[in-house]
This record gives structure tokens, C-alpha cells and sequence, in this order.
């Protein structure tokens, strides 16, 4: 099985803007392809704003479909605050879909 880690911090240690959300989404897509687990790891995060986990993570999981966003995404180091806000974007994306959540319910 191959898996792909990707260190979040390696983009900034605070997740802020939109557009730095759609950055990450462009580095995780690339990955989509090739590798059948993702590994999105939080280590050394100190927080991030539903903007930058919509654009990174909601849209995401809307186009790829909810069935193989969470069989393939894996979120690691998650702090309470950043978990929070990531549950709180996937449920509003979920809401919008016939999914099902995994590792969120």
C-alpha cells in the first residue's frame, strides 16, 4: 500500500487564508493519483480558520465524493481547535452530499 505524508506546517504553522488553503488542495491533488492512502499531518499546527480548511479540505471531499475522500484521507496531529474546525467543514460539505463520515461520526 502506498501512502503519502503530508506536513502541513511545511506551508505555514497558522493555516489562514483561502488562498493558502487552495495551495494545499493543489498539493494533495497531486497525490491523489498515485498513492492510495494520504497522510495529512498536523504536527506543529497552531490553528487554522474554516476558509483555509473549506478551500484545503470541504471542496475536496465534495469532488472527489465522500466514499473516497475518507477511505483515502487520513488526518494525523490534529489539536482540538484544528479538529473542531475540520469536523465542522466536512459536516457542512456532508450536508450537502449522500456520504458517509468515518472517522467523524
Amino acid at each position: 500500500m502506498s501512502v503519502s505524508t503530508i506536513e502541513l506546517v511545511q506551508f505555514s504553522e497558522y493555516l489562514g487564508t483561502p488562498e493558502l488553503g487552495i495551495q494545499t488542495y493543489k498539493h494533495i491533488d497531486e497525490y491523489w493519483e498515485t498513492t492510495e492512502q494520504i497522510q495529512i499531518d498536523f504536527q506543529d499546527i497552531l490553528g487554522m480558520t474554516g476558509a483555509f480548511a473549506d478551500e484545503a479540505f470541504g471542496k475536496m471531499f465534495i469532488q472527489r465524493g465522500s466514499q473516497d475522500y475518507m477511505n483515502k484521507m487520513n488526518f494525523l496531529n490534529l489539536n482540538e481547535v484544528v479538529e473542531v474546525i475540520l469536523k465542522y467543514t466536512l459536516y457542512k460539505r456532508y450536508e450537502q452530499t449522500d456520504g458517509n463520515f468515518g472517522w467523524l461520526n
